[in-house]
């Protein structure tokens, strides 16, 4: 499942999560900002805003979020 996504009622349809699509906003805004990947990391976890995982943001994990482009 993409990160900022959850599976829709239907089972069948992508629709967003609103947590999740929080963070990947201001993942987004971290990197316009110019922040490298473990910097953007670093913020995110500094800000309680953690992967699905709870564990630590890692910066292939980052990549891959902002590179995800989904359409619901």
């Amino acid at each position: 499942m993409p990160y900022g996504w959850s599976l829709a009622a239907d089972g069948e349809h992508l629709e967003p999560n609103t947590a999740e699509q929080e963070i990947v906003q201001a993942a987004l805004e971290l990197k316009a900002a110019g922040l490298s990947l473990r910097k953007i990391g670093e913020r995110l976890e500094a800000k309680s805003l953690l992967p699905r995982s709870g564990g630590h943001w890692h910066a292939k994990t980052i990549q891959d979020l902002l590179a995800a482009e989904v359409s619901a």
